[in-house]
């Protein structure tokens, strides 16, 4: 359940560019919010991908709230703590438990699901809120041109985008939301000059193997005694994930080379021998890297960000990676994305008139925009952290991390380690539909006021007050309420 359930007094026709994890979970939580909602998606069907996706407590939060609890028992596997090895020795140098007191305090559990998984549930749970998926769709799209004034309500006309498809087929809407990942198509509308991208040197690689192959092997079941373990290397790391409920294992590993020949995308197969002709790497790992035996593999491109994420005409916004690009693989790109359809979903529940569209759609870009930039550099500089070449500082990292190592869990919490992994309260225990509530109690009931003065519109309810509890969401005894 979306914001109780509540739905706006105008609906409003939205199509949305992009039928990934972003996409679908913008779909649900507008068409939650009461709105007539599609989604264009130009593969021929849903979508298949393999690797795992990391779900903090951040999004772990909403996807219960949105009645997902049962799914995520059945799917998700649970944090394990973290050992990190050196990627040529083996060495284990550090180690990140993720302490009860900051589950407790982030307000849910840190979980690991599919990639595969968390689409099939976000595209059953948009369709079950009445949004449409339209696959096979391609197109070119139309936005109004932006109003010369505004108009007083009385004259106000909605502007409507469209979206022509291949077919010849028009779609209108008042809205187009871009969805559609870093390779944004929308973005070239929203922006006037060309995106600029440049490779970073580096390439993602994701595989996945039976939990059965992993026991099988006896350097391998010393990888799942590792927990979540993290190689780290000069300019490389792999990282080794549960999942579907402990029955799969995920890798991921970064790695840095000379650009590859052929193409790249999550649905292509990379032989394990293209990483295995590299040398230098300890027996555990080459043995998973042997026992995976293909990969997909995705380049680590450098791409800013884009300044607006609303167009001029104030009808075309972004989500997702369209709007904040992010680190193949790492912790924050399903967070962001889902953060992304809560807030904009939240804000467009309370909509009372097409004026407020622009408003709520440039609310939405500043409740999100400097998060995204924060979660982005936090990416970066812990995957960096990981990367460091042999000399001083891989030396400090090391001495520091063996230190803390040293002095036992207890300590956790007033290590440098604990810190540099961004694990605080300003990251997991934000809540992203309460940000969004506490814009509308500061801001847009104020700018509602204003507009229509003491006179509220038909089906407005006028609120002096308003008290916000917490609400807790029970999963049975054998869910996942138990796991923080």
């Amino acid at each position: 359940m979306l914001n109780g359930n509540r739905q706006a007094v105008v609906q409003l026709d939205f199509l949305i560019v992009g039928g990934g994890i972003a996409g679908l979970a913008t779909a649900y939580a507008l068409a939650a919010s009461g709105h007539r909602v599609r989604v264009l998606e130009k593969l021929s069907g849903p979508g298949q991908r393999a690797g795992g996706v990391r779900i903090p407590p951040n999004v772990t939060k909403i996807l219960l709230e949105w009645g997902l609890g049962e799914e995520l028992t059945k799917r998700a596997s649970k944090v394990r703590p973290t050992n990190l090895e050196d990627f040529e020795t083996g060495e284990i140098i550090g180690y990140l438990e993720w302490q009860e007191d900051v589950m407790k305090e982030s307000g849910a559990p840190f979980l690991m699901m599919h990639h595969q998984d968390l689409y099939e549930i976000l595209y059953k749970l948009a369709l079950s809120a009445g949004a449409q998926v339209l696959f096979n769709s391609t197109g070119s799209i139309s936005a109004p041109q932006p109003p010369a004034y505004k108009a007083p309500a009385a004259e106000y006309a909605t502007p409507r985008a469209q979206v022509t498809l291949t077919n010849g087929q028009v779609l209108e809407a008042d809205v187009i939301v871009g969805a559609d990942g870093p390779h944004s198509f929308v973005r070239k509308f929203v922006e006037e000059e060309e995106v600029e991208e440049r490779w970073s040197g580096m390439n993602v690689y994701t595989g996945t193997l039976p939990m059965s192959e992993m026991q099988s092997h006896p350097l391998l079941r010393e990888v799942l005694d590792l927990g979540w373990p993290m190689w780290m290397g000069d300019s490389r790391s792999t990282m080794g994930v549960y999942l579907r409920n402990d029955t799969e294992y995920s890798v991921h590993v970064w790695w840095t080379e000379d650009e590859p020949e052929g193409s790249e995308g999550w649905d292509l197969e990379i032989p394990a021998s293209h990483l295995l002709k590299y040398g230098n790497v300890e027996p555990r790992l080459r043995t998973l890297f042997e026992r995976t035996k293909t990969f997909s593999r995705q380049k680590l491109m450098e791409r800013p960000a884009p300044e607006d994420w609303v167009d001029g005409s104030e009808r075309l916004v972004l989500v997702g990676e369209a709007a904040h690009p992010l680190m193949p693989c790492g912790t924050h790109g399903c967070s962001l994305a889902v953060e992304d359809a809560a807030v904009l979903g939240t804000l467009f529940s309370h909509l009372r008139s097409h004026e407020q569209i622009a408003t709520l759609l440039y609310a939405y870009q500043d409740l999100r925009q400097e998060r995204a930039g924060i979660l982005n550099e936090l990416e970066l500089s812990n995957a960096g952290l990981c990367w460091f070449a042999p000399g001083p500082e891989r030396d400090a990292r090391n001495e520091s991390m063996r230190q803390s190592r040293a002095q036992g869990s207890e300590h956790w919490d007033d290590s440098a380690l604990g810190d540099q992994w961004g694990v605080i309260s300003e990251v997991w225990g934000y809540h992203a539909v309460d940000a969004a509530e506490d814009w509308w109690v500061q801001w847009g009931l104020l700018r509602e006021r204003a507009a229509f003065g003491a006179q509220a519109p038909a089906g407005m309810i006028q609120i002096d007050s308003l008290q916000v509890s917490s609400v807790s969401v029970d999963m049975g005894d054998e869910s996942m309420e138990g796991a923080y």
